[in-house]
């Protein structure tokens, strides 16, 4: 069983046994009642079970944006070209600034183009004027990024590890 999964056990434990939590009771709709724990298993969902959902949902979403943005690179290939870093895009958002890094990329005709960097981090890296390799789908420069293999990969690990958990929980065969 899954951290996630066993943190949201324990809760409903506690709350089963009438620890001093928070009510999670939930009106439903029209007069139907409520929405809240119950040991008996009945036909009403649990609170358990609305989380595990709203996980598998949270888990599903994120697996299919981070697919959305490969497609390109799965379908066409992928192209190495070296790049220049020429400048960082500045956002504030909530009292912090955020960098991304634009990108001087070579096209198919010969010239160059700006690209901004997907990835925003807080500091400005990499530094202006460097040189790195960066990919692009074939045919595609300007959706050209830099290679960041390793956090993709643990971001496609992450977001697989809660959907396989939630689901298994959810379906009754992770137990």
């Amino acid at each position: 069983m899954g951290c996630s999964a066993t943190i949201v056990r324990y809760a409903l434990t506690q709350l089963r046994l009438g620890s001093k939590l928070p009510s999670l009771r939930v009106p439903l709709p029209h007069g139907r009642g409520h929405l809240t724990p119950s040991p008996n298993h009945d036909s009403a969902p649990t609170i358990e079970t609305l989380f595990l959902l709203i996980g598998l949902a949270l888990a599903a979403t994120g697996l299919a944006l981070m697919i959305r943005s490969d497609l390109l690179f799965i379908r066409n290939g992928t192209r190495r070209v070296p790049a220049q870093i020429v400048r960082h895009q500045l956002k504030k958002r909530g009292g912090a600034t955020l960098y991304s890094a634009v990108l001087l990329v070579p096209d198919e005709r010969g010239g160059f183009i700006e690209v901004r960097d997907p990835l925003t981090t807080p500091f400005p890296t990499p530094v202006i004027g460097e040189r790195l390799t960066v990919v692009h789908p074939t045919g595609h420069p300007g959706k050209a990024r830099i290679p960041y293999p390793w956090f993709r990969a643990g971001v496609y690990g992450v977001l697989g590890y809660g959907f396989v958990v939630c689901l298994l929980a959810v379906t009754g065969l992770g137990t």
